[in-house]
């Protein structure tokens, strides 16, 4: 920051007021922003890395019987095969008037933390949205909640209208298919709704004879689903925009948020008779290792 702006007491003041304003931003929660609990984060990657490259591997071939003198025997192999996401800097700024900075100084209290605390929503609820569904125009192609290599089924029938069998057997279903594509290696232990879904099965009786509700009746009688979260973002996310139900594998050597550099306060510019605070954070969004750990119902 510039002399020629402030005094060396006024400066002091800035230096410190920004270190508190940025502690307190992260002590902020946004419990609607629900990427981070839904997808495992992995903040391993160096944070100056411009793609992240993940390698797929696939055996081939079996083994046959044959006669104690075969020399043709059946060959076996491993094919990879790599991908890569491009990482992409989400960033906004805020700032403080030369003369806010003044005032505040003379009065002897803090700065509002009310821009900085905007400035890092703004930033995570981009790398939420990126996480989800991906951004095409930025070369992040697909997120969670549209992933091209997972498959969609469509419902039983519109839970709107279902009965509490149809939407049970929605979950048996997509269930069945990641057990019968995988050949029983994958076992799904999470679910995301919609959130009118999940309050539909939260508040439904199992039967008109049960006292129990069809959530209820799910955790109990499904032991491996070991958790049913409700995300708004998973009412437009099925193709045409319909609801979509995901059931998956909620393991980190299934699926990864990436995000290399969390959010972060650079120093601050002067710019005319503010002082400006650019903020940034890097992310790829999701990438999802094994897509037969997942299964997509749309029309729910």
């Amino acid at each position: 920051m510039s002399d020629l702006i402030l005094d060396a007491n006024e400066s002091a003041f800035f230096s410190r007021e920004l270190t508190a304003v940025e502690n307190e931003t992260y002590d902020i929660q946004y419990p609607e922003l629900k990427a981070r609990s839904i997808i495992p984060v992995n903040s391993s990657v160096n944070a100056g890395a411009e793609t992240i490259t993940y390698r797929s591997f696939d055996q081939i071939g079996e083994a046959k019987v044959i006669s104690n003198a075969a020399t043709d025997l059946p060959r076996v192999d491993v094919l990879g095969t790599e991908y890569s996401r491009p990482v992409k800097t989400v960033g906004d700024a805020f700032g403080y008037s030369v003369v806010e900075i003044k005032n505040a100084n003379m009065a002897g209290r803090a700065l509002s933390t009310d821009r900085a605390a905007a400035a890092r929503k703004a930033i995570e609820y981009k790398l939420d949205d990126i996480a989800a569904l991906g951004s095409a125009v930025d070369g992040i192609a697909t997120g969670f909640l549209n992933d091209a290599n997972v498959t969609i089924s469509a419902t039983g029938g519109a839970w709107g209208s279902a009965t509490p069998a149809t939407i049970i057997a929605d979950f048996t279903a997509a269930l069945t298919r990641i057990n019968d594509a995988s050949k029983g290696v994958e076992m799904a232990n999470t679910v995301v709704l919609p959130d009118a879904k999940y309050s539909q099965i939260a508040t439904t009786p199992r039967s008109a004879t049960s006292d129990s509700t069809i959530l209820a009746y799910i955790l109990a009688n499904f032991p491996t689903i070991t958790e049913i979260i409700p995300w708004y973002k998973a009412k437009t996310a099925g193709v045409s925009a319909v609801n979509r139900m995901v059931v998956y594998n909620r393991n980190p050597s299934k699926l990864k948020q990436h995000i290399t550099d969390e959010y972060q306060q650079l120093a601050p510019q002067a710019k005319g008779l503010e002082m400006i605070v650019n903020c940034m954070a890097r992310t790829a969004g999701t990438t999802i290792y094994y897509p037969r750990s997942m299964d997509y119902t749309d029309g729910i």
